[in-house]
């Protein structure tokens, strides 16, 4: 499975799970996410970047791409057609589809689709 180039500053994974994130956003939402989030504090530990129709999720300090969702527009907006998550133990050690699947939500919902 191919997730074309990531964003230059992340650093893909030897090793990826499909993550089975099922999810539906309307038009709005779907250009938020578009716009994708760089950090601007050490406590902001996630950078999201769009590439094509993939968004990728990566830890902002080590630059390791945990998450890729593939996006893909419909009549209302967009909804998320594959989605992958690593699975190298060097880069990222959750085993747990269930918590990464929730993580990625948080994500989305905190940095991606939150008030500035």
């Amino acid at each position: 499975m191919s997730t074309g180039r990531p964003c230059k500053h992340c650093r893909p994974p030897a090793e990826i799970e499909p993550l089975g994130f099922q999810a539906d956003f309307t038009a709005a939402e779907h250009e938020l996410i578009l716009r994708g989030f760089q950090p601007e504090e050490m406590e902001q530990k996630w950078s999201v970047c769009c590439d094509g129709d993939w968004v990728y999720f990566c830890r902002s300090w080590t630059r390791f791409m945990i998450f890729a969702l593939r996006l893909e527009r419909t009549a209302s907006g967009a909804r998320v057609a594959d989605s992958l998550v690593s699975r190298d133990p060097n880069q990222y050690r959750s085993t747990d589809l269930d918590h990464d699947r929730r993580l990625v939500r948080e994500l989305i919902d905190g940095w991606l689709l939150s008030p500035d």
